[in-house]
């Protein structure tokens, strides 16, 4: 009987101690710091996944019948993606040439979304160009016009592209973009977050762009924490 007892008393303790282990949450990562609000420019996933269905006939449901639909308005992508992995851009100014890096970083994001769209990786790019209160700034149009015929023109329905501020009129940084750690020398800033937490982030000066070495390695943290596309 006493050695019952014992016996019980280890196993016990080792399911008490198992189950600790278990609920113990990781402390050594950062949690993402708030939302990132902005106007929604593009967004063809719902489109896009359309296309796949099982009946070709059957169209993409319009704007009035999806209520994941909100190109045209303001919006959070952090929050919506949720739980998933996410890689987000911060960006300073918005492409006029073919050559310009950040059109390539679009390209990238695009087919890390998209080989990765069966473990739902979401993926954004935040214009930042815009140096008043978003209601405030007149010149808002002109812009959301630019990255409009950007999207268009890159082919990236798996990215979502948006228009935020850089800056207030007082020369101050929004606390969005504070909170988000993005510098005021910082071209291209990447995020990469999961279940609400920082992986990794990446800074990269006007002067200094990122190479193809450099979005191997960004392709790479993000492989390690998807996994292999089934």
């Amino acid at each position: 009987m006493n050695r019952l007892r014992v016996v019980c008393g280890f196993l016990f303790a080792g399911l008490v101690f198992g189950s600790a282990m278990a609920m113990q949450e990781p402390t050594e990562r950062d949690a993402v710091p708030r939302g990132f609000r902005m106007y929604l420019i593009s967004d063809g996933r719902i489109a896009e996944d359309a296309k796949k269905k099982a009946n070709p006939d059957k169209k993409a449901p319009s704007k009035d019948e999806s209520i994941h639909y909100r190109v045209g308005k303001l919006h959070d992508p952090v929050t919506e993606h949720g739980l998933a992995t996410v890689l987000g851009v911060f960006v300073r100014s918005i492409p006029t040439e073919e050559a310009d890096p950040i059109l390539k970083v679009l390209k990238f994001q695009q087919d890390l979304a998209k080989k990765y769209r069966p473990e739902r990786l979401g993926a954004f790019m935040a214009f930042l160009s815009l140096e008043k209160d978003f209601a405030d700034d007149d010149t808002r149009y002109a812009r959301m016009d630019e990255i409009k015929k950007l999207s268009d023109a890159a082919i990236i329905p798996y990215v979502q592209t948006g228009l935020a501020e850089g800056k207030l009129a007082d020369g101050s940084v929004p606390p969005q973009v504070a909170a988000w750690q993005v510098g005021a020398e910082d071209a291209i800033t990447f995020v990469l977050f999961h279940r609400f937490k920082i992986i990794k982030r990446w800074s990269f000066k006007s002067d200094a762009l990122p190479t193809d070495a450099d979005l191997e390695a960004i392709a790479a943290e993000v492989s390690k924490v998807v996994g292999k596309v089934r």
